[in-house]
């Protein structure tokens, strides 16, 4: 109630709410005329006449109104289903024209005239029924409207061929002065019907649009039709009240299909096509560059200024006034020496774009740098987009300057000069002066790195440096070094490095300024040597100097050491505070969580265990936390992007100067959990195996006693078949070979080697063959549907495991199925990308030939999924199954090398697909 309130309140419902005022006004008056009494009426015939033509020759004028609105409608507006209503109102207006014709007193007969008023409104009813059912898909194939065209004309001239030729066969539907027989009742409730069914899928559309819609008038038109059709059923002679006003109701609602028409195609159509060409206009307007359309004058000598947008205005400083109408050469006397009248003529002549270059323009008016886009319009004005680059000329040619002079400060600077790759360490550029310094030509330099060039003792420090200043620590460094020169002697150096960064930090290159300071070391080694007081003392700080120096270097390397043992150990290794934090973590435990190691620092573990070990962790660490001695525990991790692995962890606390932490070691022990599952079910499997052999050889021993002094006894004891102890026999005897059957099967799944040589096989003939003895066992209800692709490859088996594999699987499939339903089964080639095989859950990858059983049953339930294939295991009713079948096709499946993968859903069934590798066939040829 509150929806209807707003949408009546609502401006934009206008519409809507006039043709909801229209239909209360049309229900009301129908109401009036039912309920008052007296209402029934007969008019004079001659005025009936006159009354009836005018109505009916209207409706066919607004029929053929809808069907030409609709016909030449534009093509991106025309709709596959008003396309079908126009169709359908051409057919109608054609007989409407013909009942009108048929009228009494006209020269044709009463029954014609209600055989065609009946077929023009089954027309229309029919039409809006199946409009209802359409999505308003746009009509893309030209040939299609006038196939429907086609097909409503011939249906057209086909009503006209029956009534007027075949009128003796016409129902009886009407009798003047009496009620309106049966069969015309009926017809006229089916057309009520019609028209009801397309108001009920028109309502819910049009009650939940915002705005009018198609739905809105389609639905109000539905309604008038129907209360069109109940005056019809009320009348009792042809010039009563109740025909005239279903005639006019009839009016009405063609004219509300007109407006559904008008609306649909053209009205919305050209409203859009006004939208879009403002939405053209002021991105023309609006956009940062100038626009300029022209129009060419003088048979292309010269060009006319039509349009300018804004940006145009404000880059030439003109208005649009003195823009509009003016010739390019006079408002741009340099247009032909800058060459872009020539560009404007070539692209009028030819029609194809062209881009002209970045140019330079300058009149007495302007100057600047321009580049230019051109293309010819379809009226054959061109369109001219450019921009006025001259600021970025500008830039560009003030830092060529800088660049320039940066050369010539890099060139003839009095110390050295040299640019790295920050990565690698490779020279890009040195100067003159550094090559000097180290022997080397320039070309030679660009070949090498800094790092071959340096003295071998100072490989460290520069190294470090290095790392320091490409980490973001400082900025930039200097030291002292020495340089190997191209002649082996000794070049000492300082040095000054400088990163060279980018906008957003990245480093882009490495910039060395190096002076030379050999003669100022030569000069302190000479000083040195001079001071021989000092020489005893020197020697002594050298001594101290080169233990710290080596106490230094092997603390560093053994930092080394430890971090690169840290770091690449087989297993994680990570600190935790008391809350849980890393605080330390190695790269292969940052590995195993998905994690970078600077992402893994100050997280909480519990942020990467599973959402169910949380509350075990914090017992686990409460534990951990209250005991020195190490505590083991495995834990279910999830990584970041949802993946997960068993991890076994030992932790231990460790007691530090400020608070306890804890140490914890782990490794990914997911692969071993899975192995020792296979292995289990291995064991168990074989076991099973072994189990049910040996009871199966015993028990078939004491079966053969039985089914032995049974027949015996029948054959000597019993002379008469009915007696009640020949069928006491019987029953034993078939209980006996059942149980028999179900001891084969178990020593069938209890051998671990086939009975028959496996031998290249051609399984098609054998599947075939198969199913043709299926057929008997399947009920009726059920449909087996095959498919065997020719020329399968041959595969190695023999053809009782193929019988006993596809007879399995189609018994449980039939089984899970029931009375109704289908089996297909497949036999081809296929290719495997990827998969987990059931059985073995290995990952299966490459060309197979496919033994395929598909059924539309319930599928396998999760719970009993994991079972299936246990001996002895089933779902089925005590005495309907042994629980053996899927055992033996595991067996089999297992003893010829093959895989098994099941898909199963409770909507659409199971499929349980055996790969087996098939055989080259150069080995069996051979």
């Amino acid at each position: 109630m509150n929806k209807l309130i707003s949408l009546y309140k609502s401006s934009l419902l206008v519409g809507m709410n006039r043709y909801c005022l229209l239909l209360v006004l049309l229900a009301g008056v129908a109401i009036l005329f039912f309920l008052a009494l007296g209402t029934y009426f007969v008019m004079p015939q001659r005025d009936f006449l006159l009354l009836h033509t005018l109505l009916e020759f209207s409706s066919v004028l607004i029929a053929f109104m809808v069907f030409s609105a609709t016909w030449y409608s534009l093509p991106p507006s025309r709709s596959v289903n008003i396309t079908l209503l126009g169709c359908a109102m051409l057919a109608a207006g054609i007989l409407d024209f013909a009942h009108t014709l048929s009228y009494n007193g006209m020269p044709f007969s009463s029954e014609k005239d209600l055989a065609l008023r009946l077929a023009v409104r089954f027309t229309v009813a029919a039409a809006l029924c199946a409009v209802s059912f359409m999505s308003p898909a746009s009509l893309c194939k030209p040939q299609s409207r006038y196939a429907l065209l086609f097909g409503f004309s011939l249906y057209s001239l086909s009503i006209y061929w029956f009534v007027f030729f075949y009128q003796s066969i016409l129902a009886h539907s009407y009798g003047e002065g009496y009620e309106l027989t049966q069969f015309k009742i009926v017809c006229e409730w089916s057309i009520i019907g019609l028209f009801a069914i397309a108001a009920s899928r028109f309502w819910r559309p049009a009650y939940n649009a915002d705005t009018i819609s198609l739905q809105t008038y389609l639905f109000t038109a539905a309604m008038i039709f129907i209360m069109s059709e109940m005056f019809f059923i009320q009348y009792k002679t042809t010039v009563d009240a109740f025909n005239v006003l279903g005639h006019l109701y009839k009016v009405i609602a063609y004219l509300v299909l007109y407006q559904v028409v008008f609306v649909t195609t053209i009205q919305t159509p050209f409203h859009e096509i006004e939208q879009q060409e403002m939405r053209y206009r002021q991105l023309f307007e609006n956009m940062t560059s100038c626009g300029v359309v022209y129009q060419a004058v003088d048979n292309g000598g010269d060009f006319v200024f039509l349009e300018v947008n804004h940006a145009a205005e404000r880059t030439e400083k003109i208005d649009r006034e003195n823009f509009i109408g003016r010739r390019a050469t006079e408002l741009f006397p340099g247009i032909a020496e800058f060459g872009l009248l020539d560009v404007l003529r070539r692209v009028w002549r030819t029609g194809r774009p062209e881009h002209f270059p970045v140019n330079y323009y300058q009149d007495e008016r302007i100057a600047g740098w321009r580049e230019n886009y051109l293309y010819r319009l379809t009226d054959g004005n061109i369109v001219v987009i450019y921009d006025d680059i001259s600021e970025r000329k500008v830039a560009e040619q003030a830092l060529q300057e800088r660049e320039k002079h940066f050369r010539v400060i890099f060139e003839t600077a009095a110390i050295g000069m040299g640019e790295a790759d920050p990565v690698t360490g490779k020279i890009l550029r040195v100067n003159s002066k550094f090559c000097r310094m180290t022997g080397y030509s320039e070309q030679e330099l660009l070949s090498k790195t800094f790092a071959m060039i340096t003295h071998p003792d100072d490989q460290k420090i520069n190294i470090e440096g290095w790392r320091r200043m490409v980490r973001g620590e400082v900025a930039e460094y200097t030291t002292d070094k020495r340089y190997i020169h191209k002649d082996g002697h000794e070049v000492w150096a300082h040095l000054n490095v400088v990163a060279l960064r980018d906008e957003s930090g990245m480093i882009l290159r490495i910039l060395a300024v190096i002076a030379d300071i050999t003669e100022h070391s030569l000069m302190v080694k000479e000083l040195y040597s001079t001071a021989a007081k000092l020489e005893e003392k020197q020697a002594e700080l050298e001594v101290q100097y080169s233990e710290l120096q080596r106490s230094q270097n092997a603390l560093q390397e053994t930092s080394d050491r430890y971090m690169d043992l840290f770091d690449f150990a087989p297993i994680g290794y990570l600190t935790l505070t008391e809350k849980g934090q890393i605080t330390e973590i190695n790269l292969t435990g940052a590995a195993l969580l998905g994690v970078d190691k600077k992402a893994a620092m100050l997280r909480s573990i519990g942020s990467f265990l599973h959402p169910k070990e949380c509350d075990r962790w914090y017992l686990h660490n409460q534990l951990t936390l209250s005991h020195s001695d190490k505590q083991s525990a495995e834990f279910l991790v999830q990584r970041d992007d949802g993946t997960v692995f068993h991890a076994f962890m030992d932790c231990q606390r460790r007691d530090t100067s400020t608070s306890p932490v804890i140490r914890i070691s782990f490794a990914d022990i997911t692969e071993r959990k899975s192995l020792e599952q296979k292995l289990r079910q291995a064991q168990k499997m074989e076991s099973l195996g072994q189990l049910s052999g040996g009871i199966a050889h015993d028990f078939n021993n004491i079966l053969a006693a039985i089914l032995g002094y049974s027949n015996l006894a029948l054959e000597r004891c019993v002379s008469d078949p009915s007696d009640k102890l020949a069928r006491y026999l019987g029953e034993v005897i078939s209980a006996g070979e059942r149980a028999r059957d179900l001891v084969a099967k178990m020593l069938a799944y209890s051998r671990t080697s086939s009975d028959m040589a496996s031998t290249p096989l051609d399984m098609a003939p054998e599947v075939e063959q198969i199913i043709a003895a299926l057929s008997s066992s399947i009920p009726a209800g059920i449909k087996i549907a095959s498919y065997i692709e020719p020329d399968v490859p041959l595969v190695r088996i023999n053809p009782v495991d193929v019988q006993q594999v596809l007879t399995n699987l189609a018994i449980n499939a039939r089984d899970a199925i029931g009375e109704q339903g289908h089996i297909d089964i497949i036999l081809k080639r296929v290719n495997i990308n990827r998969k987990a095989c059931t059985i073995c859950h290995n990952i299966i990858d490459g060309d197979y030939v496919v033994l395929e059983v598909k059924d539309s049953g319930r599928g396998i339930p999760t719970n009993v999924e994991q079972r299936i294939f246990d001996p002895f295991f089933t779902t089925k009713e005590v005495g309907n199954g042994s629980g053996l079948g899927l055992s033996m096709v595991q067996g089999i499946v297992v003893k010829n090398k093959a895989h098994l993968l099941i898909e199963t859903s409770s909507e659409q069934g199971s499929s349980f697909r055996v790969l087996f590798p098939f055989v080259d066939e150069e080995m069996v040829a051979s």
